[in-house]
C-alpha cells in the first residue's frame, strides 16, 4: 500500500514539473501499477479477514467502493483543489498529500505491527491463517 503511495506521488509530481504533454503517457502508467497495488494489498488482507463464503462477495464490494465511491470523491475533492489552486500547484498539492499518506502508513505499520520475539514461534502456526482451503 505503501509502494502505491509514492507511485501516486511520483505519477503527480511528474505532472507538476511536465514541460510537453506528450510524456504523460508516461506519467500515466504509474496510475495502473499504483491501482493494481491497492488492490493486491486490499484483496489480501480481505482474505485473512473474511470467511470464505463470504470472500468473492467482499471482493466485488471492494471494487465497487474504490472505482465508484473511491473515484467519485477523489474527483469532487481534485475539481475543488484545482479551482481554488489552479492546475499546476494543485499537482504538486497532491503529491505532497500522497507522499504524507505513504509515509504515515509506512510509520503506522511499523509501530502497530512490530514483530515480537514471540510471533516468530508462533509463525508456522498462522502461515496458513485467511487461505481459503476446500
Amino acid at each position: 500500500m505503501v509502494a502505491g503511495f509514492f507511485c501516486f506521488s511520483a505519477k503527480f509530481l511528474g505532472l507538476y514539473l511536465l514541460q510537453s504533454p506528450v510524456y504523460a503517457l508516461v506519467l500515466e502508467t504509474l496510475d495502473s501499477v499504483a491501482t493494481g497495488l491497492f488492490m493486491a494489498v486490499a484483496s489480501m488482507r480481505l482474505t485473512a479477514l473474511v470467511p470464505c463464503e463470504a470472500l468473492a462477495s467482499m471482493r466485488g464490494l471492494l471494487g465497487t467502493v474504490y472505482m465508484g465511491l473511491g473515484k467519485l470523491s477523489g474527483a469532487g475533492v481534485g475539481t475543488a483543489v484545482v479551482q481554488t489552486y489552479g492546475t499546476r500547484a494543485s499537482w504538486a498539492i497532491m503529491a505532497a498529500a500522497a507522499l504524507t499518506a505513504g509515509t504515515l502508513v509506512a510509520v503506522v505499520s511499523c509501530v502497530v505491527r512490530r514483530p515480537h520475539r514471540d510471533d516468530a514461534v508462533h509463525a508456522s502456526d498462522n502461515s496458513l491463517r485467511g487461505v481459503c482451503v476446500q
